[in-house]
């Protein structure tokens, strides 16, 4: 499962939640952080290990945006996460083009939504939202589960070299992780 929790002195960003029962962890990460707050919740795409989290932690915390895919998805989990959405009062950006967000000095975010609104493979993943962060001087991409049309499209979107990189697929394949880094200059 996925979850990147990004933190500053006082602000934190989390790009996605894992399974639903990772949702106690990820809260257990924060409060021993003295987090309450998320200023941003990216999920990249709605797989179950990916959104499975998403609820519990919009239930928990002040979450202030949201930025999510573009392709649903019919599963318990994505149901579940929507209906936090509602009961919180939050509305979940779909980005048509890419945004860079500030979040903090030395601390920003290129969010690029998915290229295409129809894959003609694996849309779930190949709609995955793709995120370069920038904090500080360290670099790092994180790429949901984008598959070779997706992959495709980060090559244009992204440039120069990342510190590290989040594969897509848990660097399952190899074929795409071996693009990534050979593209973005970081040993996988």
């Amino acid at each position: 499962a996925d979850c990147a929790i990004l933190m500053t002195e006082d602000h934190t960003v989390v790009i996605d939640t894992g399974e639903a029962e990772d949702a106690a962890a990820i809260l257990d990460i924060l409060s021993d952080n003295k987090r309450d707050t998320i200023d941003l919740l990216l999920i990249s795409h709605y797989d179950k290990d990916h959104v499975g989290g998403a609820a519990e932690l919009i239930r928990s915390c002040t979450v202030r945006r949201v930025i999510g895919s573009s392709y649903p998805k019919d599963s318990s989990e994505y149901t579940a996460y929507q209906d936090a959405l509602t009961d919180a009062g939050l509305t979940e950006e779909i980005l048509g083009s890419p945004e860079t967000v500030s979040i903090a000095k030395d601390f920003t975010l290129t969010v690029c939504p998915p290229e295409e609104s129809v894959y003609a493979e694996d849309e779930s993943n190949n709609a995955s939202v793709a995120v370069a962060v920038q904090y500080g001087d360290t670099g790092m991409l994180f790429t949901g589960d984008a598959m070779e049309a997706r992959t495709q499209e980060l090559l244009t979107e992204f440039s120069g070299s990342f510190d590290l990189i989040k594969l897509p697929h848990h660097g399952r394949e190899k074929d795409t992780a071996a693009l990534l880094s050979d593209a973005f200059g970081t040993d996988t």
